[in-house]
Protein backbone atom coordinates (compact mmCIF):
# COMPACT_ATOMS: atom_id res chain seq x y z
CA UNK A 1 0.00 0.00 0.00
CA UNK A 2 1.29 3.26 -0.80
CA UNK A 3 0.06 6.82 0.06
CA UNK A 4 -0.62 7.43 -3.19
CA UNK A 5 -3.42 4.69 -3.65
CA UNK A 6 -4.66 5.64 -0.22
CA UNK A 7 -5.09 9.37 -1.77
CA UNK A 8 -6.72 8.23 -4.92
CA UNK A 9 -8.77 5.47 -4.29
CA UNK A 10 -6.61 2.76 -5.20
CA UNK A 11 -6.68 0.79 -1.83
CA UNK A 12 -9.18 -0.72 0.01
CA UNK A 13 -7.68 1.17 2.91
CA UNK A 14 -8.71 5.05 1.36
CA UNK A 15 -12.37 4.74 2.66
CA UNK A 16 -10.52 4.34 6.40
CA UNK A 17 -7.53 6.80 4.82
CA UNK A 18 -10.06 9.15 4.74
CA UNK A 19 -12.29 9.03 7.23
CA UNK A 20 -9.39 9.14 9.97
CA UNK A 21 -8.25 12.74 8.21
CA UNK A 22 -11.69 13.66 8.54
CA UNK A 23 -12.05 12.72 12.08
CA UNK A 24 -8.85 13.93 13.03
CA UNK A 25 -8.59 17.01 11.18
CA UNK A 26 -12.33 17.90 13.34
CA UNK A 27 -11.21 16.62 16.57
CA UNK A 28 -8.60 19.57 16.65
CA UNK A 29 -11.98 21.73 17.01
CA UNK A 30 -11.58 20.31 20.96
CA UNK A 31 -8.26 20.22 20.74
CA UNK A 32 -7.05 23.81 19.55
CA UNK A 33 -3.26 23.20 21.29
CA UNK A 34 -2.53 20.79 19.00
CA UNK A 35 -4.26 22.82 16.04
CA UNK A 36 -1.86 25.81 17.10
CA UNK A 37 1.15 23.93 17.34
CA UNK A 38 0.94 23.02 13.71
CA UNK A 39 -0.02 26.19 12.61
CA UNK A 40 3.21 27.18 13.76
CA UNK A 41 5.05 25.22 11.54
CA UNK A 42 6.88 27.06 9.36
CA UNK A 43 7.95 24.14 6.86
CA UNK A 44 6.75 20.55 6.13
CA UNK A 45 9.44 19.01 7.96
CA UNK A 46 8.71 20.81 10.90
CA UNK A 47 5.01 19.39 10.49
CA UNK A 48 6.57 15.73 10.51
CA UNK A 49 8.64 15.72 13.30
CA UNK A 50 5.95 17.23 15.49
CA UNK A 51 4.75 14.93 17.99
CA UNK A 52 1.52 15.98 17.39
CA UNK A 53 1.74 14.31 13.82
CA UNK A 54 3.99 11.13 14.70
CA UNK A 55 1.93 10.09 18.01
CA UNK A 56 -1.23 11.85 16.59
CA UNK A 57 -2.25 10.74 13.09
CA UNK A 58 0.53 8.72 12.63
CA UNK A 59 -0.62 6.81 15.28
CA UNK A 60 -4.38 6.97 14.60
CA UNK A 61 -3.52 5.49 11.07
CA UNK A 62 -1.40 3.00 12.10
CA UNK A 63 -4.22 1.89 14.46
CA UNK A 64 -6.26 1.08 11.20
CA UNK A 65 -3.63 -0.83 9.71
CA UNK A 66 -2.29 2.12 7.60
CA UNK A 67 1.39 2.03 7.85
CA UNK A 68 3.51 4.89 5.78
CA UNK A 69 6.97 4.58 5.36
CA UNK A 70 9.17 8.09 6.19
CA UNK A 71 9.29 9.39 2.78
CA UNK A 72 5.36 9.23 2.08
CA UNK A 73 4.86 10.12 6.04
CA UNK A 74 6.61 12.78 5.18
CA UNK A 75 4.64 13.85 1.93
CA UNK A 76 1.35 13.42 3.81
CA UNK A 77 2.72 16.18 6.40
CA UNK A 78 2.75 18.87 3.37
CA UNK A 79 -0.54 18.55 3.05
CA UNK A 80 -1.80 18.09 7.05
CA UNK A 81 0.28 20.72 7.42
CA UNK A 82 -1.88 23.01 5.01
CA UNK A 83 -4.97 21.41 6.16
CA UNK A 84 -4.14 22.47 9.73
CA UNK A 85 -5.32 25.91 8.60
CA UNK A 86 -8.43 25.34 7.13
CA UNK A 87 -11.74 25.21 8.75
CA UNK A 88 -13.36 21.58 9.13
CA UNK A 89 -16.93 20.94 7.62
CA UNK A 90 -19.70 21.39 10.33
CA UNK A 91 -23.54 21.23 9.53
CA UNK A 92 -23.08 25.20 9.44
CA UNK A 93 -20.34 24.71 7.19
CA UNK A 94 -20.60 22.22 4.88
CA UNK A 95 -17.31 21.55 3.02
CA UNK A 96 -17.40 22.66 -0.94
CA UNK A 97 -18.10 20.35 -3.08
CA UNK A 98 -15.55 21.46 -6.07
CA UNK A 99 -11.48 20.71 -6.21
CA UNK A 100 -9.59 23.01 -5.01
CA UNK A 101 -7.92 24.28 -7.83
CA UNK A 102 -11.13 25.08 -9.14
CA UNK A 103 -12.19 27.10 -5.82
CA UNK A 104 -9.38 29.29 -6.89
CA UNK A 105 -10.51 30.26 -10.28
CA UNK A 106 -12.59 33.24 -10.60
CA UNK A 107 -16.61 33.18 -11.06
CA UNK A 108 -16.57 34.99 -14.07
CA UNK A 109 -15.51 32.75 -17.30
CA UNK A 110 -14.13 35.34 -19.13
CA UNK A 111 -12.36 37.72 -16.55
CA UNK A 112 -8.89 38.79 -15.93
CA UNK A 113 -8.03 37.63 -12.86
CA UNK A 114 -5.23 39.19 -10.48
CA UNK A 115 -5.78 35.32 -9.28
CA UNK A 116 -3.78 34.09 -12.97
CA UNK A 117 -0.63 35.06 -11.85
CA UNK A 118 -0.55 33.77 -8.29
CA UNK A 119 -1.72 30.25 -9.54
CA UNK A 120 0.84 30.14 -12.39
CA UNK A 121 3.24 30.73 -9.39
CA UNK A 122 1.90 28.13 -7.90
CA UNK A 123 1.70 25.50 -10.80
CA UNK A 124 5.35 26.68 -11.33
CA UNK A 125 6.62 25.62 -7.44
CA UNK A 126 8.42 22.30 -7.57
CA UNK A 127 10.16 22.60 -3.85
CA UNK A 128 8.09 21.30 -1.17
CA UNK A 129 8.65 24.17 1.38
CA UNK A 130 7.23 26.91 -1.22
CA UNK A 131 4.58 24.97 -2.03
CA UNK A 132 3.71 24.67 1.63
CA UNK A 133 3.83 28.57 2.03
CA UNK A 134 1.64 29.14 -1.12
CA UNK A 135 -0.75 26.66 -0.07
CA UNK A 136 -1.53 27.82 3.58
CA UNK A 137 -1.63 31.23 1.68
CA UNK A 138 -4.36 30.22 -1.25
CA UNK A 139 -6.19 28.44 1.90
CA UNK A 140 -6.85 31.81 3.75
CA UNK A 141 -7.60 33.88 0.94
CA UNK A 142 -10.06 31.48 0.12
CA UNK A 143 -11.68 32.30 3.58
CA UNK A 144 -10.62 28.52 5.30
CA UNK A 145 -13.27 26.76 3.30
CA UNK A 146 -11.51 24.07 1.14
CA UNK A 147 -12.20 20.61 -0.29
CA UNK A 148 -9.97 18.96 1.88
CA UNK A 149 -9.68 15.49 -0.70
CA UNK A 150 -8.19 17.67 -3.80
CA UNK A 151 -6.18 20.00 -1.44
CA UNK A 152 -4.40 16.99 0.32
CA UNK A 153 -4.11 15.23 -3.06
CA UNK A 154 -2.12 17.62 -4.72
CA UNK A 155 0.03 19.07 -1.64
CA UNK A 156 0.94 15.25 -0.96
CA UNK A 157 1.53 13.90 -4.59
CA UNK A 158 2.60 17.34 -6.16
CA UNK A 159 4.00 15.96 -9.29
CA UNK A 160 3.67 17.23 -12.88
CA UNK A 161 0.77 15.02 -13.58
CA UNK A 162 -0.92 17.16 -10.64
CA UNK A 163 0.24 20.17 -12.03
CA UNK A 164 -1.30 19.14 -15.10
CA UNK A 165 -4.79 18.50 -13.06
CA UNK A 166 -4.86 21.43 -11.28
CA UNK A 167 -4.59 23.83 -14.06
CA UNK A 168 -7.24 21.76 -16.23
CA UNK A 169 -9.51 22.20 -13.02
CA UNK A 170 -8.46 25.94 -12.95
CA UNK A 171 -9.04 27.08 -16.34
CA UNK A 172 -11.63 24.29 -17.48
CA UNK A 173 -14.51 26.68 -17.17
CA UNK A 174 -12.89 29.59 -18.33
CA UNK A 175 -12.54 31.39 -21.79
CA UNK A 176 -9.63 32.06 -23.01
CA UNK A 177 -8.33 35.78 -24.13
Amino acid sequence: MTLRALLYGKSELSPVFWDVILKWWKSLDDDRGTRARLRRAKTPDEVFVSPDFQRGLRALLAEKAIELDHKEAARLALGIGVLVHAVPPSQDAPAPQTHFARQLAPEDKSQVSTRDPRFRKLLATTEPEPLFLMLRRLVAYLGKQVEYKSLIQGASDWSEETRRDWARHYYVYRTAR
